[in-house]
């Protein structure tokens, strides 16, 4: 069967199509929110707009719009081909969705970052005229990201994609399960680390990133690809392990960028990672008592920051999270070696999974 991107200039190829996809991404990205923008022109609005405009600009991995699209490619029925606008589009809505998680994370901790840049809320502060500029940059942060939610719908509806209905309604699950992860998150940082278990961090994890991050991009190129519902299953099986991997690989890399010498926005909110758990059930007691009481301070100095990140260390909890990524990653090469997978899918899985961990790598 073509590729996906039959009939694009053949310079787009070297040496592979992820670079290929994610400009198809961004631009789509570009003319959706430009479109949005332009039917609702005010002064008033405008360097609000350029702030949001200026967001979804910024370089990503697009990891959830590319796991689609070569899916997509992978799974692609017939006519695939002809549909590439189409995918593109619901591709987009997937980033769309991922934008829209992420303001409203950044919100709700408080984080004046993201990946290095002001998170949306400090922009739209800085932006604002009025005499309460937080409170406007808060409350427009929430709109915005409920107009980007509606968008990343639109995205989908509008399709020609015979099965678009399906589409949205397995999305729609995919929210609840990030909704009730994020709600675990703050009930989890509410708690004292001695109460919390490895567990409930697990599928906090599972609903609040995971799910939507690997699987949903998977299942939904499985039901445009026309997979049985014990194919679409066992892309969920081969995804679960893949997401979980992920983000603990996200926390080692936001604490490793610590420890070299900034400020892991982790421990400075006190979130209740899987490293740290670990941490917490491999130190000794006098270290716990420390740890805990650290954790159970209402802001830390940088002093703090700094021996919570010695007693991660001490714990050696960092390398036992990095095998348990590694067990992940089997687990998944060994979920897509079931025989409920037809082999090209299999072949095909194992690539995508290589392009992906690379990615992650590099990022």
């Amino acid at each position: 069967m073509a590729p996906l991107t039959q009939g694009l200039p053949a310079e787009d190829f070297t040496p592979t199509h992820p670079q290929v996809f994610r400009r198809l991404v961004d631009d789509q990205l570009v003319r959706k929110l430009a479109g949005l923008t332009q039917l609702y022109r005010d002064k008033r609005l405008d360097l609000f707009h350029e702030a949001l405009l200026e967001y979804m600009r910024r370089p990503g991995k697009r990891i959830r719009p590319l796991l689609f699209l070569q899916a997509a490619e992978l799974f692609q029925p017939a006519e695939s081909a002809h549909l590439l606008n189409e995918l593109v589009s619901v591709a987009t809505g997937l980033e769309l969705l991922h934008a829209f998680v992420l303001i409203h994370d950044d919100l709700i901790d408080s984080s004046d970052f993201r990946r290095d840049l002001p998170s949306l809320h400090r922009s739209l502060e800085d932006r604002s005229k009025g005499g309460q500029p937080a409170r406007t940059g808060s409350n427009l942060t929430i709109v915005f990201g409920d107009l980007l939610f509606a968008l990343a719908q639109k995205c989908i509806i509008d399709t020609r994609i015979p099965v678009r209905a399906t589409l949205l309604s397995k999305l729609l699950d995919y929210v609840f399960d990030t909704g009730y992860g994020e709600i675990a998150d703050i009930l989890l940082g509410e708690g004292c680390i001695s109460q919390v278990s490895a567990r409930e961090i697990k599928w906090m994890y599972q609903c609040k990133t995971a799910r939507y991050t690997f699987e949903c991009p998977l299942v939904l190129a499985g039901i445009i690809g026309g997979l049985t519902e014990t194919e679409l299953r066992q892309l969920a099986a081969v995804a679960q392990p893949a997401g979980l991997a992920f983000q603990i690989q996200n926390d080692l890399k936001e604490f490793v960028r610590g420890v070299q010498g900034g400020l892991s926005d982790d421990l400075v909110e006190g979130k209740k990672t899987l490293l740290l758990c670990t941490a917490y059930d491999r130190l000794g007691p006098e270290d716990r008592m420390q740890l805990r009481n650290l954790l159970g301070q209402k802001s830390r100095t940088a002093s703090d920051l700094r021996q919570m990140q010695r007693l991660i260390v001490k714990s050696e909890a960092v390398a036992e999270q990095e095998a348990v990524v590694e067990q992940l990653f089997q687990q998944t090469c060994l979920a897509i070696e079931s025989p409920m997978l037809r082999p090209e899918i299999q072949t095909g899985l194992h690539n995508l999974l290589q392009t992906i961990r690379r990615l992650i790598q590099t990022s």
